[in-house]
C-alpha cells in the first residue's frame, strides 16, 4: 500500500523480530510460537548473569529450534533445508531469505501484532527467519597454515589446513590477511602472520610469541599473537603490508549476501580474494567464531619448570577446582598429583602436602605409553589419559586386567575448569571470549574432515533424515568411540592422543555467532492481494555479555550489544 508508510513501519517490525529472536517477548503466546526459545535464554537459562554459558550444547535438534539446518553439496551450495528455523519439515519452507534459489524459511503468523493506521487501514505481518550458525565454519582469522609449512604442528587453530576448499593462491591470500596482492603481485612467505607455533622450540616473536599477562617470569608462551577482541583494530585495508589485519564482519557480509543487488557496495577485500570461489566458500567460512570458556585454570603449554615448589603451588590451586567439579577431596588430590607428575620432566615421583604422591607414567609396570615426560600439555584432552588412583592401585588394576580410567570420565565438569589457551593476546584483553573453535555438531562434512585432518565420518552431525547424536558436553566429544577410544571402557592406555588433542584444541559443542536474515510480509487491508516484503540482515554474537534473566526476558536492557552488524534490505 501506497503512502501508508509501510517501509518505515516494516523496518521497525523487522527490528522487533530480531530482538524477539535475541531476548524473547513479554507475551507468552509469542514465546510459544518460538518454541519458548531465544538466543539469550538458550545461552544463559533463566538465571543468566551476563557472562558464563548455561546451555550445554548447540545442534540442529529440537532443543535449538532457532537454528536453520542446511545440507551442502560437495561444492558448498545448499542442496536442501531439512529443518528451517522454528519449523519442522523442509516442505514447510516458502521463503528464500538469502536469495540463493533455495527456500529456507517458514512463515510465522502472530509474532507481530497488527497495526491500525491513522487512515483506518489495518496492517498485518508475517515473519520468516533464516538463522545460520557461523561457529561451525572455517574461521579465516584464526585457522590455517600454508601447505608447505613444515613447522612442528601444535594441533591448534592455526594448524587447520583448509587449503582443499580453495586454490593455493586464494588460501595463501586468506592467511596473509591482505587483499592488495590480487592487484599488485603474489604473497610472500614473510607476510604470513599466523603460522603454527611449534611445541619444541621458541616461537618467533614477530609471529606468535606473546609474553602472557599472567606470566610473571616473562617466558615465551606457545600461542598466537593476533588480537581479535572487540578493542583490537580491524582496518580492512587493501594493502600488501605485513602485520595483523583481520577480516571484519562487514567483509563477511558481502560474501554471505552475494546474491543481493547491493552486495557490490559492501567492503570488498574478502570477496575479492575469494573471487570466483566465493559461492563455494559462502556457507563454509566466517570471520568470527567464539567460545565462552568461563573461569578456567590455565594448565599451560609448558610447565614453568620441573621444580617441586612449582608443582605444589599448581597442585594446591587445581585440586579444589576438581572438587568443585564433583570429585571427593581424596580423589581430587591424588588425581591432580598424577596430572602434575605425568607432565613434569624430572621422571621422579613428587611428594605433595598431606602425604600424597604423584604417579610417574614411566615408573608403572608396564609404563603407560603417551606423550609424557616432556613438561608440557598439548591440550586439555591429555587429561583423558591420566588415570585415577595411587601407583599401587594402578599397578594392581593392570595386573588384574582392569581398565584404567581418568577421573574426567566420572566428573566431566573437570574439562570445563581447565584450559590450554592459544590466543593469549586476545584473552589478555577479554579473558571470557576465546576465538576460533568449531562446533562439531553444526559443521559441514567438508569442514569436519578439515578439522579432523581425516575423512572419518562425523559422529555428531545430524543427517538430512534427522538421525544423529550431538555431543551435548565437551566430554561427549572426547570420549567418543571409536574416534578417540576403541571401546566404551575408555582405558587411558588406549586413547588416540592425536585426535583427542586436536579436537580439544580446535573444537567445541557450542555456538555463539549467527548470521540472521529476516523477511517481513506487510499486508494492508486496503490492498490485501498485494503485500509488500522487507528484509533485514544481522550478525549476532552472544558471546558478548548481555543482561538476561527470567525477569528481563522480552526487555531490551543491553541486548543490542550483541548485534555486531544490522542492515535493512529493501
Amino acid at each position: 500500500g501506497g503512502g501508508n508508510g509501510s517501509p518505515i513501519i516494516a523496518e521497525s517490525m523487522a527490528d522487533e523480530a530480531l530482538l524477539m529472536l535475541i531476548r524473547g517477548s513479554k507475551d507468552p503466546a509469542v514465546n510459544a510460537l518460538l518454541g519458548d526459545d531465544n538466543l539469550l535464554k538458550d545461552m544463559y537459562g533463566t538465571q543468566g548473569n551476563g557472562r558464563f554459558v548455561d546451555e550445554p550444547y548447540d545442534s540442529f535438534d529440537l532443543d535449538n529450534r532457532f537454528l536453520t539446518h542446511v545440507i551442502l553439496d560437495p561444492n558448498g551450495r545448499v542442496s536442501s533445508v531439512p529443518r528451517p528455523a522454528f519449523g519442522v519439515r523442509a516442505d514447510e519452507c516458502k521463503v528464500d531469505n538469502d536469495g540463493d534459489g533455495v527456500a529456507d524459511s517458514v512463515w510465522l503468523s502472530g509474532l507481530l501484532q497488527p497495526l491500525t493506521l491513522a487512515n483506518g487501514n489495518h496492517l498485518d505481518f508475517r515473519v520468516a527467519y533464516l538463522v545460520l550458525d557461523l561457529d561451525g565454519r572455517i574461521n579465516v582469522n584464526t585457522h590455517g597454515r600454508r601447505p608447505e609449512d613444515q613447522s612442528s604442528a601444535s594441533g591448534g587453530p592455526a594448524d587447520i589446513n583448509a587449503s582443499q576448499l580453495f586454490t593455493s593462491e586464494v588460501w595463501n591470500l586468506l592467511m596473509a590477511g591482505t587483499g592488495g596482492q590480487l592487484l599488485s603481485g603474489s604473497v610472500s612467505a614473510g607476510d604470513q602472520w599466523r603460522p603454527v607455533p611449534p611445541v619444541s622450540s621458541p616461537v618467533d616473536g614477530r609471529f606468535g610469541g606473546f609474553q602472557g599477562a599472567n606470566n610473571a617470569k616473562g617466558e615465551l608462551e606457545y600461542t598466537y599473537g593476533v588480537r581479535l577482541d572487540l578493542e583490537a583494530p580491524r582496518p580492512s585495508a587493501l594493502s600488501a603490508a605485513a602485520g595483523q589485519n583481520p577480516f571484519t564482519p562487514g567483509e563477511l557480509e558481502r560474501v554471505l549476501r552475494q546474491f543481493d543487488s547491493d552486495a557490490s557496495t559492501l567492503p570488498p577485500r574478502l570477496a575479492a580474494i575469494l573471487h570466483d570461489q566465493a559461492e563455494r566458500a559462502r556457507m563454509r567460512i566466517t570471520t568470527d567464531s567464539w567460545e565462552t570458556p568461563g573461569d578456567r585454570y590455565d594448565i599451560k603449554w609448558e610447565a614453568d619448570n620441573s621444580g617441586v615448589n612449582d608443582e605444589k603451588a599448581a597442585w594446591a590451586e587445581l585440586w579444589p577446582r576438581v572438587v568443585a567439579a564433583g570429585a571427593s577431596e581424596a580423589d581430587a588430590k591424588q588425581w591432580v598429583a598424577n596430572l602434575l607428575d605425568f607432565r613434569d620432566q624430572d621422571k621422579e615421583v613428587t611428594n605433595f602436602d598431606g602425604g600424597i604422591k604423584g604417579v610417574e607414567p614411566s615408573k608403572l609396570n608396564p609404563p603407560i605409553p603417551g606423550q609424557w615426560d616432556d613438561g608440557r600439555f598439548r591440550s586439555y584432552g591429555d587429561l583423558l589419559a591420566i588415570p585415577k588412583g595411587t601407583e599401587s592401585e594402578i599397578n594392581q588394576k593392570m595386573a588384574d586386567g582392569e581398565p584404567l580410567v581418568s577421573l574426567v570420565k566420572n566428573y566431566p565438569k573437570i574439562l570445563e575448569s581447565v584450559a590450554v589457551p592459544f590466543f593469549l593476546s586476545t584473552l589478555a584483553v577479554d579473558p571470557h571470549r576465546e576465538p576460533g573453535r568449531v562446533n562439531v555438531n553444526t559443521c559441514d562434512t567438508k569442514v569436519w574432515e578439515i578439522l579432523l585432518g581425516d575423512d572419518d565420518p562425523n559422529p555428531f552431525a545430524l543427517s538430512a533424515a534427522g538421525t544423529g547424536t550431538p555431543a551435548k558436553a565437551t566430554v561427549d566429544m572426547l570420549l567418543t568411540v571409536p574416534l578417540i577410544f576403541p571401546d566404551a571402557t575408555h582405558d587411558v592406555r588406549q586413547i588416540n592422543h592425536e585426535v583427542a588433542n586436536r579436537l580439544a584444541n580446535v573444537a567445541t559443542v557450542r555456538s555463539h555467532v549467527f548470521a540472521v536474515w529476516i523477511t517481513i510480509e506487510v499486508k494492508d487491508s486496503d490492498n490485501p492481494d498485494q503485500p509488500t516484503y522487507h528484509r533485514l540482515f544481522a550478525i549476532v554474537d552472544r558471546s558478548i555479555p548481555a543482561e538476561f534473566t527470567a525477569a528481563t526476558e522480552g526487555q531490551n536492557t543491553n541486548v543490542r550489544n550483541i548485534i555486531r552488524l544490522q542492515r535493512f534490505l529493501n
